[in-house]
């Protein structure tokens, strides 16, 4: 089972050593053989020439005449091959076709579509176009441009076919380095080439026709992956900390530059254009592996951060092999395997996670199907292509709708699209629903939280008590306790647990529960602190808890003691705090309890840090002087000025009283 992707991986890499030991062929000179006739071309709407051709290697502007005995030039069709007659290894060749128009041969235009390489066309002698350099009056037979060209008219200026309608079509061509069968066997006619001789004042119906046959799949593709591009970049926004949707967003965007070229490719496909294409379809496939490295969960390890690099850096091999002689197969399979080997590796990936139960695997595996297919199939025939294995290049299948012809490479990136929407969606539902579950439940908790804590306030006859407590999330860290002694006197205790969610508002349940037992063994502050300490140690809880107590008598003589908390605030100013460490941090803590006397019209306050904490937009602190200044307050007047002020923090405030003031 294991043993199958390694062995085809050295199939791939045994194929550009069995095409270096193909034997490229001698240019072999041809025979002289008789022109053939000339074809009757009528004009009406348009007129299609045909396929036969003379061909002549080399190169020389003297072959443009009209007058030149081309007797001796090798019949062709191109729905043959060059090399099949002989001719490999070519950088630059001459066709000649001789036709008699039989209608007016005014207000004419020839149509040219499909031919590789660069090339100039000349009607008896002169030249009309092409697309070279030099507006196409020029052909630069060093550069072997990769250029294969969509439709193009080129006007026949009046006057220059003879009245007696015999013209001479010559083909200038500069070949690229590659062909059919291997780099030897370059041609620029092939079966889809067309010469068509056109009204004049049809050319562009012609070309409109000719440029939304071309694009129409392709625009069809780039919006439905713009979409797409929409939908995952708007999923990311909302839930920016799901790295997935992140990787999503730069796969389809460089998809969708990707399938841009791809337009523009399709109206003219140049060297450089293919070199970026290439170079957008590495990058393309380092954020596929990326994104489904993060769907996976799987590590970043060394092999797969350079495998990823690799294919990152493929487009550079093919930029290699195109402007270095001697290394376009070394550069096509450099550029090729390690997209292949990604593509495989990943898709094995995604089902081993699928049978362990991955759901998120089980989403992505039709797209990667679909891609690992494409890719495979588009090697498979590059392979054939290169390597003499077939005498005839591979089509790509196609299906018609109409007038239209997709491709099957069209379709596949279609579907992969597709699927990656689906799976989006589905992902985006599934987290939905598990959220929606999660915030029940944190919601259940917080009635919870907030019925333990409403039982935290008992009647406390003698005493006015306010009580306000505003958590920053559903679950809070805040938590306070008052209580009558059987003395009468009153107990109050207010703190604050580190951390947040469920993990605190546990804690904070746990020493409500502790705080009630121990008020019924002792009334003072410093021994009910060291008490809670001891329990929270005992818990072996991770975190700390600071924390406040205070006995008040109904004469107005109170005691309390702190454990790393915010002072209380009596009348308005701040009481003094001996130091202290917060509880649960180490055992056997003491603390030194602080006594003083509450005047008939006076209050004391306890908040937690929220309220001096809080932050405004601006991101000033609400501060200590401020809190200062609010203590005199109602408890509620304070916990929402500091949440009007910026909340950021749990805001829990107490405020005690004497009743009979």
């Amino acid at each position: 089972m294991h043993r199958r992707p390694f062995g085809r991986l050295c199939l791939i890499l045994l194929v550009p050593f069995l095409s270096v030991l193909a034997r490229a062929e001698a240019v072999k000179a041809p025979a002289a053989k008789s022109a053939p006739a000339y074809q009757q071309v009528t004009v009406g709407a348009s007129a299609r020439l045909d396929d036969q051709w003379l061909f002549h290697p080399g190169d020389d502007p003297a072959w443009a005449s009209p007058t030149l005995d081309d007797s001796t030039w090798t019949p062709y069709s191109n729905k043959n091959f060059l090399f099949e007659l002989g001719f490999r290894n070519l950088s630059c060749g001459w066709y000649r076709k001789h036709f008699h128009l039989t209608t007016s041969t005014q207000n004419l235009a020839l149509e040219v579509s499909d031919v590789y390489g660069t090339y100039e066309v000349f009607l008896n002698g002169v030249s009309i176009g092409g697309n070279g350099p030099n507006g196409g009056h020029n052909l630069d037979v060093n550069a072997h441009r990769i250029v294969l060209s969509s439709l193009r008219a080129y006007p026949i200026p009046n006057g220059l076919l003879p009245a007696s309608g015999d013209v001479v079509l010559a083909l200038r061509s500069s070949y690229p380095p590659t062909g059919p069968v291997g780099k030897e066997t370059a041609a620029s006619l092939y079966r889809a080439t067309l010469f068509t001789i056109v009204p004049a004042n049809q050319t562009s119906t012609d070309l409109s026709y000719d440029v939304s046959h071309a694009t129409f799949f392709l625009v069809v593709q780039e919006i439905l992956t713009l979409v797409v591009l929409i939908v995952a970049l708007g999923i990311f926004l909302a839930m920016p900390q799901r790295r997935e949707y992140l990787t999503a967003t730069c796969l389809l965007a460089t998809c969708s530059l990707l399938y841009f070229l791809d337009i523009l490719a399709a109206l003219e496909l140049s060297k450089v254009l293919l070199l970026i294409v290439d170079a957008l379809v590495s990058l393309t496939y380092a954020a596929l592996f990326e994104f489904v490295r993060t769907i996976l969960r799987l590590p970043r390890t060394r092999l797969l951060t350079i495998l990823q690099l690799t294919v990152a850096l493929t487009g550079a091999g093919r930029y290699l092999g195109a402007a270095v002689p001697g290394f376009y197969l070394i550069g096509v399979f450099t550029f090729y395997v390690p997209l292949l080997t990604a593509s495989t590796l990943l898709f094995i990936l995604a089902i081993r996670a699928a049978l362990r139960g991955n759901i998120d695997a089980r989403f992505l595996l039709p797209a990667l199907l679909v891609e690992s297919f494409y890719r495979d199939v588009s090697f498979i025939r590059l392979a054939l292509y290169l390597t003499h294995i077939t005498h005839s290049v591979p089509y790509t299948l196609s299906f018609q709708f109409g007038s239209y012809s997709p491709s099957l490479n069209q379709i596949a990136d279609d579907l992969f699209v597709l699927a990656i929407l689906i799976f989006l969606v589905l992902r985006t539902v599934t987290i939905a629903q598990r959220n929606a579950a999660v915030s029940a439940e944190l919601e259940a908790a917080r009635s919870t939280q907030q019925l333990i804590l409403s039982g935290s306030a008992s009647e406390t006859p003698g005493f006015r008590v306010q009580a306000s407590f505003l958590p920053a999330a559903e679950l809070g860290g805040d938590f306070y306790l008052t209580v009558l002694t059987p003395a009468g006197d009153l107990l109050a205790l207010l703190g604050d647990v580190s951390g947040k969610g469920l993990t605190a508002a546990l804690r904070v349940a746990m020493i409500l529960g502790v705080l009630r037992r121990e008020v019924s063994v002792t009334t003072s502050p410093a021994a009910i602190l060291a008490a809670l300490n001891d329990s929270l140690l005992h818990q072996a809880s991770s975190g700390f808890t600071t924390a406040c107590c205070l006995r008040l008598t109904p004469s107005g003589a109170f005691t309390f003691a702190s454990a790393g908390h915010l002072p209380p605030y009596l009348a308005g100013n701040e009481l003094p705090v001996p130091p202290a460490l917060p509880l649960g941090l180490v055992p056997n803590l003491t603390f030194e309890e602080v006594t003083g006397i509450l005047p008939p019209s006076a209050q004391l306050t306890l908040v937690t840090d929220g309220v001096p904490e809080a932050q405004s937009p601006a991101r000033d602190l609400l501060g200590f002087d401020q809190t200062r200044q609010l203590s005199t307050q109602p408890a509620e007047s304070i916990a929402a000025f500091a949440r009007n002020f910026g909340q950021t923090d749990d805001i829990t405030v107490l405020t005690i009283e004497l009743a009979h003031a």
